[in-house]
């Protein structure tokens, strides 16, 4: 028999019958008769807030009326015999409710309640609820805006240090979710589609003490213009790079020149260009804190998860950065992985406009063309 059966009935509900029918009369009253409808949607939605707390709360009353007396003994060892009436508050999605329940206890240890377990109630004082909202809304909002989304969309009151420390709760398990479901063989793909990798880095500028030694070194020599801000170009040993990572699976996509041509002109009509395949199982990470090196072992290990057996085509895409190139290439013999590459020029191409029109392009091409020239010019020689 368990924490939770029953053992006797109590009126649990009778604040909810109060409370119900004191909306139907305000309800049913001369005054909101006449009202519009924004404040009879004010008003439900205020008051149904209330009477679905006070319904949550009720249940938890009759759980706790419910709650038999059963042997607990701790991970310690040591059995739990003195019992006493306990309660803990439990901040939810429609507000505070009164969380009743056995405390069970010993002398010098630390007292157990069996409620809490059958609950699944969290240690902090915001449910699963709360804390999930919290969480989603984080990944696209401030901390400061998801504070004010808590409090006028729902019943918590959640202040912006709790929403901080939520958010770090909920990325806590992020890395070992992720490991379970490789080493359990979730993420092997049946499919031939290509899978593809993508690299690149963005740099973060950093108070100094959380810069890399190098580049904290670096910047512990330069003169700074202004005390306030750093100023333009101020900023090279100022910042951290960060590696964004990504992998997915997506259909091969053949197009022509034409088509390629079309896709990139943003002006032509949407329904005149090719339909692309849809992306499936996308995941997407970057860590400041980590190495590229960890970041793109951490990719591949995915790869190889989805297609252990190597039947398909790995494409991993990056730009011209030697280290990142460096460090992808020095990982394929470790997965078993041969591959050939296409590089890209490490370094942009910058146009500018001529006073007639048309085009000058300078840097790369305008040196590879330069080249080219002189050796034809060497040939005829």
């Amino acid at each position: 028999m368990g924490a939770a059966e029953r053992i006797e009935e109590v009126d649990a509900f009778y604040a909810v019958d109060v409370h119900l029918v004191g909306m139907k009369k305000r309800l049913t009253s001369q005054d909101l008769m006449g009202a519009q409808h924004s404040e009879l949607e004010s008003y439900v939605i205020k008051e149904g807030l209330e009477l679905q707390r006070l319904l949550l709360e009720a249940h938890m009353e009759l759980r706790a009326a419910r709650e038999r007396q059963v042997p607990v003994k701790g991970a310690d060892g040591i059995r739990r015999r003195t019992l006493r009436a306990s309660s803990r508050p439990l901040m939810t999605l429609v507000g505070e409710v009164s969380v009743s329940r056995l405390a069970y206890q010993a002398r010098d240890v630390n007292g157990l309640h069996p409620m809490d377990s059958v609950l699944n109630l969290p240690p902090e004082a915001y449910s699963h609820g709360v804390e999930r909202f919290v969480a989603e809304h984080t990944a696209i909002q401030s901390f400061d805006d998801v504070q004010r989304e808590v409090v006028s969309h729902t019943g918590a009151q959640v202040a912006k240090r709790q929403v901080e420390e939520m958010s770090v709760r909920a990325a806590a398990d992020f890395e070992l979710f992720y490991a379970e479901r490789r080493e359990s063989g979730e993420l092997e793909e049946h499919t031939r589609d290509p899978l593809v990798m993508t690299f690149d880095g963005k740099g973060i500028v950093m108070v100094p003490r959380d810069l890399r030694p190098a580049t904290k070194k670096a910047a512990g020599k330069a003169v700074r213009k202004l005390a306030t801000r750093l100023t333009s170009g101020e900023k090279r040993n100022r910042k951290r790079m960060a590696e964004v990572a990504a992998i997915y699976t997506v259909p091969s996509y053949a197009r022509t020149a034409e088509e390629v041509v079309a896709d990139l002109n943003r002006c032509a009509d949407r329904e005149a260009r090719p339909a692309r395949p849809k992306v499936r199982n996308k995941r997407v990470w970057a860590s400041v804190a980590e190495p590229a090196k960890a970041i793109i072992e951490e990719t591949f290990r995915e790869a190889l998860a989805r297609d252990p057996e190597h039947q398909r085509q790995w494409v991993a895409l990056l730009d011209g950065n030697e280290d990142r190139r460096r460090s992808r290439a020095a990982r394929r013999p470790a997965f078993g992985v041969a591959t050939s590459q296409a590089r890209c020029p490490p370094r942009r191409v910058r146009v500018r406009r001529r006073r007639r029109g048309g085009f000058a392009a300078r840097g790369t091409i305008a040196r590879a063309r330069k080249r080219k020239r002189s050796a034809g010019r060497a040939a005829e020689q």
